[in-house]
């Protein structure tokens, strides 16, 4: 939703999500630039309206950013429901960015139920039909952001889950957990998370503080449950003490697949302008590698591995 910060007091909206606003209110800027209302809470501008009308660029209040963030978001659950039934697959994956990139521009409390239900959603889906979740996971996207990194690893998880047979409850949190694995990253600065080149020692330094900065996202989006906490902190330790932020070997189960499972996802796609995506084949040799060395268990590398054959 949030685009670009032009007045204290006021933020810009995605041109794209216009029609799905109804109970928020959108003002534009007059030539004098005072702000004005263009549309009311309770009216909708219309698609058509959008391609044959000329629409000033509008904005929201300051204050309406967590509403207006559920208000999307509740949209895209809706638009995502009737896809899954649909078998739309293109618009399911582009309904879970859109999902994403609100709950991580806006990470509160409502916002974070609408994540939970989209999961929901998605995990009932692909109950039914396993094979969604690669086709899901297969569509190319031209601009590789946190949030489509975010959902990959996502149906990467439920895929996972629904191979080694985890219960309808136990699959949702797995999801959840990991859709907010990085949700710390909207703490680091986005220079860092765009570098055209590999980051110095000091650079890298403060992108390891990711999944600490996540414990306070999470803590005041009041998101409680254990699961998506130890994703959050624990995706980047492996279990010979050698990943970080703190150079566990205790880690949790969901720490462990999650983490795994976003090495192998950031390996096959192009996260970094100056590194080339690797093929499946290709990734899944360097997890084999770093399982030998200790990185991960090797029933859950086999496991893992199992499950990208759904």
């Amino acid at each position: 939703m949030v685009e670009l910060k032009t007045h204290v007091t006021h933020v810009a909206v995605r041109t794209t999500q216009i029609p799905l606003y109804k109970e928020t209110a959108l003002y534009y800027r007059s030539d004098e630039g005072e702000w004005v209302l263009y549309k009311k809470p309770g009216e909708i501008i219309s698609q058509h309206r959008l391609d044959t009308e000329r629409i000033p660029r509008l904005f929201i209040l300051t204050e309406d950013r967590e509403s207006a963030a559920v208000e999307i978001q509740t949209s895209f659950n809706r638009i995502l429901d009737e896809s899954l039934g649909a078998g739309d697959v293109k618009t399911v994956h582009n309904c879970l960015v859109g999902i994403a990139v609100e709950t991580l521009n806006e990470p509160r409390s409502g916002t974070m139920r609408q994540a939970r239900r989209s999961v929901a959603l998605l995990t009932r889906a692909s109950t039914r039909d396993p094979a969604i979740l690669k086709q899901i996971t297969n569509l190319y996207h031209l601009d590789y952001t946190t949030a489509l990194h975010s959902v990959n690893v996502m149906t990467l998880t439920l895929g996972f889950a629904h191979k080694v047979g985890y219960g309808w409850r136990r699959t949702l949190e797995f999801g959840l957990a990991a859709l907010l694995h990085d949700i710390g990253k909207i703490q680091i600065p986005e220079s860092l998370l765009k570098s055209p080149k590999p980051l110095t020692d000091d650079e890298f330094r403060i992108m390891r503080q990711h999944p600490i900065m996540a414990l306070d996202v999470l803590d005041r989006a009041k998101m409680t449950l254990p699961k998506v906490r130890a994703a959050a902190i624990e995706h980047h330790e492996r279990i010979n003490g050698t990943g970080y932020p703190f150079g566990k070997t205790d880690i949790s189960l969901v720490g462990q697949i999650v983490g795994i499972i976003d090495a192998y996802e950031a390996l096959t796609n192009e996260d970094r302008p100056y590194r080339r995506a690797a093929p499946p084949g290709k990734a899944l040799q360097i997890l084999r590698e770093e399982t030998d060395r200790g990185y991960h268990m090797p029933s859950l590398y086999n496991r893992f591995l199992q499950s990208l054959s759904v």
